[in-house]
């Protein structure tokens, strides 16, 4: 079985356990959606904690400039599967601009599959990369924050550091 590396951070906001493979970043996922073992590569591959690793401390730098609202965009070059459907989910995400929000309707129409909002849902909540593939963009469109891997007040706090104070 691969391993992935991986550090877990305390931020402002909750425990986040992050994993590198290679030169890539696959895994920020909030620790209390970890547990679960929700995510698809978790299947596939074993978690092995380290103290040193360059990707996963850029990671982290990355993460504590963007919890202070200095960061906007990610630079980590980051590596995700699924199929081809969750891929276009997740490509979709990282195209929402920082300090907007979008419904999961608008996330489904943005794929060219506006009858599908239910399995972009689902595929949002899969989102093994939270933060790096921002998650905590998408909304319901019946108003309030939704669900999150982190937790709603996490989401709150993430859309806050945006300047979005209104859901």
């Amino acid at each position: 079985m691969d391993t992935i590396d991986c550090r877990i951070i305390q931020t402002e906001v909750g425990r986040i356990v992050l994993g590198a493979k290679g030169d890539a970043l696959v895994l920020c996922a909030w620790e209390p959606a970890l547990a679960i073992r929700k995510y698809s590569i978790l299947k596939s591959h074993k978690l092995q904690f380290v103290n040193s690793s360059i990707l996963l401390d850029k990671a982290i730098g990355e993460i504590q400039e963007y919890m202070s609202g200095s960061r906007k965009l990610f630079d980590c070059e980051l590596s995700y599967e699924g199929t081809c459907f969750q891929r276009q989910v997740l490509d979709a995400l990282s195209m929402i601009p920082y300090g907007t929000v979008m419904s999961y309707g608008d996330l489904a129409k943005s794929i060219g599959r506006p009858g599908a909002v239910r399995a972009v849902a689902h595929a949002v909540a899969m989102n093994p990369l939270s933060l790096f593939l921002p998650c905590h963009r998408v909304v319901p469109a019946s108003g309030g924050v939704g669900n999150y891997a982190g937790g709603s007040d996490a989401k709150r706090e993430l859309l806050r550091i945006e300047g979005i104070c209104n859901l």
